[in-house]
């Protein structure tokens, strides 16, 4: 009679270290899905947006937000956005559909202007030299969004700066910059994986 037992045990033992890998590979594959799987808020023609990068926007946008309302907070976690999930939601899908049009935007720019960086950054440098104090800006903007000024300039200042470029090219071109988005949007192949949110008929909308 065949010992089934003893059959299992001497395949295990002679295959430890190649069963020992495939468990260790099932493992980390499992771990990798769930990572990326909880990360990525979404595709822009296979180019990743990162959850990071959309809880960075809408932590700007509230702070902004709350500042303009004179509603001043220690924490984004304290703001009236987070009391409301239905505002949360909205400002979630206005963050995510600001980071989109960024992709779009950022891919087109490397097309018709390979120099755009060194344009961008001549632009915030000229409009940081007509402030009245550099260190006082610094300082008032750590003070109102709660980032060093270096953040600032790679979040806000420079998105700005490719705005104005963009727009000054397709200008040139005889294109508005408003319908050049709007027919591109519509070109791209974007998913959305974040609950509540869905890309339809160019934009996000709340599900």
């Amino acid at each position: 009679m065949i010992d089934y037992f003893k059959m299992i045990k001497d395949i295990i033992k002679k295959h430890k270290f190649l069963l020992s890998v495939f468990v260790v590979s099932v493992a980390m594959g499992g771990f990798l899905f769930s990572y990326f799987s909880y990360n990525i808020v979404a595709l822009v023609d296979g180019k990743i947006i990162w959850k990071k990068d959309m809880d960075e926007t809408v932590n700007l946008m509230i702070k902004y937000y709350d500042t303009d309302s004179h509603h001043s907070v220690t924490e984004i976690s304290d703001s009236e956005f987070f009391q409301d999930k239905d505002l949360l939601n909205r400002m979630q899908k206005e963050a995510l559909a600001r980071i989109i049009d960024y992709k779009i935007l950022i891919s087109e720019l490397e097309k018709i202007n390979p120099d755009w960086k060194d344009l961008a950054t001549a632009k915030i440098d000229d409009a940081i030299s007509q402030t009245e104090s550099a260190d006082k800006f610094e300082e008032g903007i750590k003070a109102i969004y709660g980032m060093s000024f270096n953040d600032f300039k790679s979040k806000v200042l420079m998105p700005q700066a490719q705005f104005e470029i963009i727009s000054d090219e397709l200008k040139n071109d005889g294109k508005e910059y408003d319908q050049w988005l709007k027919d591109e949007k519509k070109k791209t192949e974007i998913k959305i994986f974040i609950d509540g949110l869905m890309w339809k008929d160019g934009e996000v909308v709340i599900d």
